[in-house]
């Protein structure tokens, strides 16, 4: 982001996404499947992509039937997944590096709740990629973002640190 400018929507979301990435990658204690990296680009059509790399688990049976952040039921057999800081009801692609799978799913919770992680999908989304059987994968999260004002939820996905 440039000094002496609002910054622009994607700006947002993604400055929040890095913020989230250095956290939990600053807390891992693992080994780490892929080093987080968070950009913004442009797509064939014109429209402002928040890219970031990272990885994904997947969360399932215990959580099925339970409210999510959204106010929805977790539903374990839908296409949805649970990040830290992307807006509630953002659509992405979730794309396993590995296999070159990819899914969209409905960021409908907040989480993971496990340190490294940056993404969690539900037990079809992860099935969908072959995540299911190792646990986790390194993974391609992208978000088409319109370039209309930052919103409020934008501001409070990012914890208040971007001005808009």
């Amino acid at each position: 982001m440039t000094l002496g400018r609002t910054p622009s929507r994607p700006e947002v979301i993604a400055a929040s996404v890095a913020a989230g990435a250095r956290h939990t990658e600053h807390e891992e204690r693992g080994p780490d499947l892929i080093a987080d990296r968070v950009i913004v680009k442009t797509t064939a059509d014109g429209r402002a992509m928040v890219e970031q790399l990272g990885e994904a688990s997947w969360y399932g049976s215990w959580h099925h039937g339970r409210p999510t952040a959204s106010g929805a039921r977790f539903d374990e057999h839908a296409l949805t997944a649970a990040h830290p800081t992307l807006p509630l009801g953002t659509r992405a692609t979730v794309t396993n590096l590995a296999t070159g799978a990819s899914v969209d799913v409905v960021v409908n919770d907040r989480g993971p709740y496990v340190y490294g992680r940056d993404i969690d999908l539900s037990r079809a989304a992860a099935q969908a990629i072959g995540v299911v059987r190792a646990g986790s994968a390194a993974v391609r999260i992208e978000v088409v973002v319109d370039a209309g004002p930052v919103r409020r939820a934008d501001r409070r996905s990012a914890g208040g640190r971007v001005a808009g």
